[in-house]
Parts: structure tokens; sequence; C-alpha cells
């Protein structure tokens, strides 16, 4: 689990705000909301930390608007996407991609990071559950996920099928 600092807090709401400006009118996989955008920018901050901490230096494209349609983090030659949802939400919706999003993670990404946000923490969390590679993700038949009221048609990784964090690390230093 990664604790998020204050600053690092103040830095992820600031990148929500900008996104969420960019985007609030754009249809998309799931509703637009300020807070969305606040639990992806959380996660890209923890996950980048946490590379950071084993020792990386990932090129973070997410805080750059420019760069919108890359990978959230490049390191070493790979794309690097970070998913992320709240600790409630994360049973029915989490490790879930449209089969739009597939389409786009296989063409720029190598590994999709699963990460559970908890802003109401003190201090606010980051949990790095697992990853996946976009094959993995392909390979699941869509089904609709979430609550009764409100499906989405996602491919769905089972918590059994996420790959360990160790592996992602081998990967990335070329072991």
């Amino acid at each position: 689990m990664v604790e998020l600092t204050e600053d690092e807090v103040e830095d992820a709401t600031e990148l929500a705000q900008a996104t969420h400006r960019r985007y609030r009118n754009h249809q998309g996989h799931y509703r637009n909301l300020a807070r969305s955008h606040l639990l992806g920018k959380l996660s890209e901050i923890g996950t980048e930390k946490w590379l950071r901490s084993e020792g990386f230096d990932p090129d973070p494209a997410y805080r750059d608007p420019t760069r919108v349609g890359e990978p959230d983090l490049l390191l070493v030659e790979r794309g690097l996407e970070v998913k992320t949802w709240r600790p409630e939400t994360w049973e029915a919706w989490g490790r879930c991609v449209t089969p739009a999003q597939a389409a786009g993670i296989s063409k720029k990404g190598s590994a999709v990071i699963w990460t559970i946000a908890d802003d109401k923490g003190d201090p606010p969390t980051v949990t790095i559950v697992g990853w996946s590679t976009p094959e993995d993700i392909v390979a699941i038949d869509p089904v609709a996920t979430g609550p009764k009221y409100r499906p989405v048609v996602n491919h769905q990784i089972a918590m059994e099928d996420l790959r360990d964090l160790g592996s992602l690390l081998t990967t990335l230093r070329g072991e």
C-alpha cells in the first residue's frame, strides 16, 4: 500500500480538475465524474511513487495534457496503464476494461496495473493489487459487470488471474 502525502494529493487534485474540465462533456466508458478523475490521478501518482521506490524512473505521461493517448507511465520502452476503483466498487467493477478500451490498450501498453484508491483514508492510500497484459484482458469474453441497475459490458479479470507484482518488476527489469 502506498500512502500519499498532502502535496501528492494536492497535485492529484489539480491534475484531476484539469482532466475533468477537458473531458466533462465527453461521453465515456463510465460516468465522467470529478471524483473518478481524482481517483485516477491518485492511483497514477501512487503507482509512479511505488515504481520509484523499486528503483525505476518512469516517464509520467499522465501529467502532460498534450500526451493524451499515450500510456499513463512509460518505463523501459513499455507502456503502463493504471486502472483504479474505490474499495467499495472493487468487487463489482474492479479489474474491468471495456472492449473499446481494450483495443486502445493493446496498441499503446504492455501492462495494465490494477489499483484501489482510498481517498477517504487519512492519509489517502493506493493499493497496487496486481497486473495483466493486454493479451490477458482480451482473452476474457466481455460480460455485464457492475450492479444490476447499471451494468456495463467489460472484460473483467478474475482476482485469481491477476499477475503478481513481483513478476511485473522482473519483467520491467528485463530479467
